[in-house]
């Protein structure tokens, strides 16, 4: 809207061909200078999105190691769980063992005083 209102007035203060190119050279110089403008901002813009972007690229990469360590750790406290219960198994079948031959023991050594 600005620059038409700007197009307007110069087309209202044109005199004659000469003056019409001149201004319209100038009008078109204008244009440019404000794509121009446009463009490195928009240039600029897409710079710090790339940034943002590739920030978190990287973030999304450390939080996939930390999952995977996280999930190697999961198991190796499971198999130390697994390893845990199979020897407490284990120490459970010797005490009981161990407490029938202690009662065997102590029915002979009753039985022969």
């Amino acid at each position: 809207k600005e620059l038409q209102s700007k197009k307007d007035n110069l087309l209202r203060r044109i005199n004659g061909p000469q003056d019409a190119i001149t201004t319209l050279l100038g009008l078109r110089k204008e244009i440019i200078h404000e794509l121009t403008d446009k463009s490195h901002q928009l240039a600029q813009e897409r710079h710090e999105l790339d940034e943002e972007t590739a920030h978190e690229f990287q973030m999304a990469h450390q939080l996939a190691q930390t999952m995977q360590m996280l999930q190697q750790d999961i198991m190796k406290v499971t198999s130390s769980i697994w390893s845990t219960t199979s020897d407490l198994n284990r120490i459970s079948q010797e005490e009981s063992y161990l407490q029938k031959k202690l009662g065997i023991l102590q029915e002979v050594d009753s039985a022969h005083p």
